[in-house]
C-alpha cells in the first residue's frame, strides 16, 4: 500500500530539492499541505503528484505506486515495434505501448497515461508537431515528457518540435546508446 502522504523531507526527496524549500514552498501556497494536530506539515501524495506535474516535474514511478510508461508513436509497424522493444531492452522496469497514429496516440494518452511520448513527427493524419501541440496544451497531459523522432532532418523541424513543447529530438534510426540517454533524461533518470 502506498503512503498517502509525506513529511517535507520524504517530498523534499522527490522534488529534489531541500525541506527547508519544501516548507517555503508550502508556506507560500504553492505545494498543498496540512497540519496534525501535533504541528506536523504533512503533504498528501495526490497533491504531491499534482504539484510535480504542474511544474514538469519527473514523477517517481515509486510515487506513482506503478512502473513508469513510454508510449511509441510511429506510423511504420517496423519502427515502431523496434523502438519499443530497444526501449524495453534500456530499461525492464519501463512498460511501453505503441500507436501506430494520432487517434491511437490520443486514446492511449489517456488510458495507458504515460510518462513519455517518443513522437514521429511524420505522422499520415496529424502530424508530430500537432500531437506535440495539443499534447502540451492539456492541463491532464502537458507534463508528459515528449521526444521527437524524424528520419527527415532539417533544422527548421529540429527547431520547431522544441517550440512546439518536445524536451528534444532524435534522428531516426536511432542508436542504442542514444535512445538510452533520452529516455533516461526525459524519466529524470541521472544519465551516466
Amino acid at each position: 500500500m502506498p503512503k498517502r502522504s509525506f513529511n517535507s523531507s520524504e517530498a523534499a526527496r522527490y522534488c529534489h530539492v531541500s525541506p527547508d524549500t519544501i516548507r517555503d514552498w508550502a508556506n507560500r501556497g504553492m505545494i498543498a499541505s496540512f497540519r496534525t494536530p501535533g504541528g506536523h506539515r504533512r503533504i498528501r501524495r495526490e497533491d504531491l503528484i499534482a504539484f510535480l506535474r504542474e511544474h514538469n516535474m519527473p514523477v517517481d514511478a515509486e510515487l506513482l505506486d506503478r512502473k513508469r510508461r513510454i508510449l511509441v508513436v510511429d506510423d511504420v509497424d517496423i519502427v515502431a515495434d523496434a523502438i519499443a522493444k530497444m526501449v524495453a531492452k534500456v530499461d525492464h522496469e519501463v512498460e511501453v505501448a505503441v500507436a501506430h497514429n494520432a487517434f491511437d496516440a490520443g486514446r492511449l494518452l489517456q488510458s495507458f497515461e504515460p510518462d513519455v511520448v517518443l513522437l514521429d513527427l511524420k505522422l499520415p493524419d496529424l502530424d508530430g508537431f500537432e500531437v506535440c501541440r495539443r499534447i502540451k496544451s492539456e492541463p491532464k497531459t502537458k507534463h508528459i515528457a515528449v521526444i521527437g523522432m524524424t528520419a527527415y532532418y532539417s533544422d527548421e523541424e529540429a527547431e520547431q518540435v522544441v517550440r512546439d513543447g518536445a524536451m528534444m529530438w532524435l534522428r531516426k534510426p536511432i542508436p542504442l546508446e542514444t535512445l538510452r540517454n533520452a529516455t533516461q533524461a526525459a524519466l529524470g533518470i541521472p544519465v551516466p
